[in-house]
């Protein structure tokens, strides 16, 4: 049963109201995720007002006002009629609170006056925190949530999501304030999670989150459309999950939530549909091309659509005189779309994975690896294991000499025999999953039902598939004659087939096709190579052959890049734990979940003053009509605390599974 949730933060940033993106029903569609979801605090980090826009706007009508006094009395007039506009359209989440911040930048002086001036009109349930952000007090759980938004003017467009956010945390770090256990930043509309080890600039988790209005400009690397949800499920925030609602689909789509009026005619009704369907202005001459119509057919229904009062769900059209195009009035989207919630049927796919096991590394947790990783398996229902390279240590730069590999108990660790216990290890994980599962099986069935094709089948429904790629440690044999990961994959199955023919045996039951339901559960990819889930997701795994950046969402963006055919791509070899949504015209959103290290630590990495994210990644995707709608990350990091001991007793067992398995 998955692990129940201490408490869930909702996050919402930048509604911008007075800018032309801002959208009134993406507000009321986050705040019901949101509900959905249960969470116990809300937060609007950011972004409550475009202040440039508002402050243009009052520019342009203090114009015919002359006088200090005149000019402050409509200044405080025009606040009173924006605060009166976002009171009656803030959506209301019933039994939680919503904590507003604001952002010198993105809110200006205005956005904090208008945010005072909301919470006196909305005191019940609306409290503004002040400007640059605050500190909320995560009293289930002990710790406090750092909640920061931009507050100068002089971040820069950059190629890379995290970018921005390392130069707002490190002027946190610098600052007086406190900065919290994790730290969420807003207004910048990425998607960026990291459990935190490895970013030396604050040593905590951090989080990016996405914005709630459609991307009109871009100031930094503005990306995601959409709410956040922070699911603590114990006291470490560096294992937090971060879910993610992706509305950025809806945005692109929007004109085709547009309805033609009930009476339109033919020629109307085939004109509203090309314009819907082409989401861009068009003239006259285009219009009649895509129809089929004549011009001046054309021109005669645009024009009795122009006299068209705007309705629930009919925005009006608007004609520009210089660019002789029609559109849809863009008021009407502000203010009066509300996007539709039937998405049709979601389906999930439940991901854990690991990169950089380097099993006969002395700094591998394997005891963690053994125990805590089908735990997690098990609690979440996950239904696919990923592998992304490094399984092994190596013997490559003198490792055994330099004290990083174990030497000889009873056996030497030298190649082979790391790729045996790295097949030992997974294997154990493997048949750990299996068994419970198995087990609840024979609880629902019974034993005696179970023989034949339902034997088979629930045996291959109880034994999780795994992916999996080598990385640079493991092509190390390359070079003198030997295939990758080749022992790796017989000693993993060797173990399967001999401990799931001993637990049927022990039942009084057999599998005769147990090997081919082992082999074809176990899949060996190429890097980069697509692999589909059941519900048609397509994925990829990677280990790139090259060092990691400061910049850490650098190396996922690239991952990205490289494998565009698959919504969903897992990475490993930084030693750096990130993940990183994407959304990009065609595939729509897309995520890289960037696996950090089983090691604790490397004598490679402490000597170049780098430390490492430790652990594994768990990653749920909903889809819906073959786009993604939510992404779930989480971070396992829990290391065991006495590691020379714990690992000595998983080498007892594995040298005396390898006496077994001679």
């Amino acid at each position: 049963m998955e692990t129940p949730s201490k408490i869930k933060v909702g996050l919402m940033s930048g509604f911008y109201y007075g800018s032309p993106g801002c959208r009134m029903g993406l507000w009321k569609l986050g705040a019901e995720r949101l509900k959905a979801d249960g969470t116990n605090y809300n937060i609007l980090l950011g972004g409550l007002v475009d202040g440039k826009s508002l402050e243009a706007e009052l520019r342009i009508r203090a114009k015919s006002v002359k006088g200090k006094e005149e000019r402050a009395e409509l200044r405080k007039k025009f606040i009173e009629e924006v605060a009166q506009i976002l009171k009656d359209n803030v959506p209301v989440i019933s039994g939680t609170h919503l904590h507003i911040t604001t952002s010198a930048p993105y809110d200006g002086k205005i956005g904090a006056e208008i945010a005072m001036r909301l919470q006196a009109l909305r005191k019940s349930d609306i409290s503004y925190a002040g400007e640059g952000g605050m500190i909320l007090e995560l009293r289930q759980i002990g710790k406090d949530l750092g909640l920061c938004v931009p507050k100068k003017s002089v971040l820069m467009a950059s190629d890379y999501y995290d970018t921005p956010a390392q130069r707002i945390l490190k002027n946190e770090k610098r600052g007086p304030g406190k900065m919290g256990d994790i730290v969420v930043v807003g207004c910048l509309a990425s998607a960026v999670f990291t459990p935190g080890d490895s970013f030396k600039t604050v040593r905590r988790p951090y989080f990016v989150m996405p914005v709630l209005y459609k991307i009109v400009e871009t100031r930094t690397a503005e990306n995601q459309i959409g709410v956040a949800i922070l699911d603590f499920k114990n006291a470490n925030p560096q294992e937090a999950t971060v879910k993610i609602h992706s509305f950025k689909d809806l945005t692109t789509n929007e004109w085709e939530l547009v309805e033609s009026p009930s009476d339109s005619t033919k020629n109307q009704s085939k004109l509203i549909e090309v314009l819907k369907k082409r989401h861009i202005p068009l003239t006259a001459g285009s219009l009649a091309e895509h129809t089929g119509l004549a011009r001046k057919e054309v021109e005669e229904a645009m024009e009795a659509l122009l006299k068209r009062r705007s309705g629930s769900s009919w925005p009006g059209l608007y004609y520009d005189e210089a660019s002789k195009v029609y559109q849809f009035k863009q008021k009407w989207f502000v203010e009066s779309l509300r996007y539709k919630e039937d998405r049709g049927e979601l389906k999930s796919d439940r991901f854990l994975g690991f990169g950089c096991l380097h099993a006969g590394c002395k700094h591998t947790d394997m005891e963690f690896f053994r125990t805590r990783v089908p735990e997690h398996i098990l609690a979440n229902d996950v239904q696919y294991l990923i592998g992304a390279g490094d399984f092994i240590e190596g013997m490559k730069h003198d490792l055994l000499n330099m004290g990083e590999v174990y030497g000889a108990r009873e056996y030497v660790f030298n190649y082979t025999v790391q790729e045996q216990l790295s097949g030992f290890l997974v294997g154990t994980v493997m048949f750990k999953v299996f068994q419970k599962r198995f087990e609840e099986i024979m609880k629902q069935k019974g034993i005696t039902k179970l023989n034949g094709k339902d034997l088979s089948a629930a045996i291959e429904s109880c034994l999780m598939t795994f992916y999996y790629i080598s990385g640079n440690h493991c092509d190390w044999v390359a070079p003198i004659g030997f295939n990758s990961l080749h022992t790796f994959r017989e000693e993993l199955r060797k173990f399967l087939v001999y401990q799931i023919s001993k637990l049927l045996s022990g039942l009084g039951i057999a599998c005769e096709d147990l090997f081919g339901i082992i082999q074809k559960k176990l899949v060996r990819l190429k890097m980069g190579e697509i692999f589909t889930t059941a519900s048609g997701l397509p994925c990829a795994a990677m280990h790139p052959h090259m060092g990691g950046a400061s910049t850490t969402s650098i190396n996922p963006q690239r991952m990205l890049d490289k494998c565009h055919l698959a919504k969903v791509v897992f990475g490993a070899n930084f030693h750096t734990a990130e993940g990183v949504a994407e959304w990009s015209f065609g595939p729509g959103q897309r995520i890289c979940l960037q696996f950090g290290t089983v090691k604790h630590e490397s004598g490679f990495e402490t000597t170049k003053l780098k430390q490492v994210d430790f652990g594994v990644g768990m990653l749920e995707v909903f889809t819906a009509k073959g786009r993604v709608q939510e992404t779930d990350v989480t971070f396992f990091t829990e290391k065991t605390p006495d590691l020379k001991t714990a690992n000595h007793k998983v080498l007892d067992d594995f040298e005396a599974w390898m006496k077994i398995s001679k």
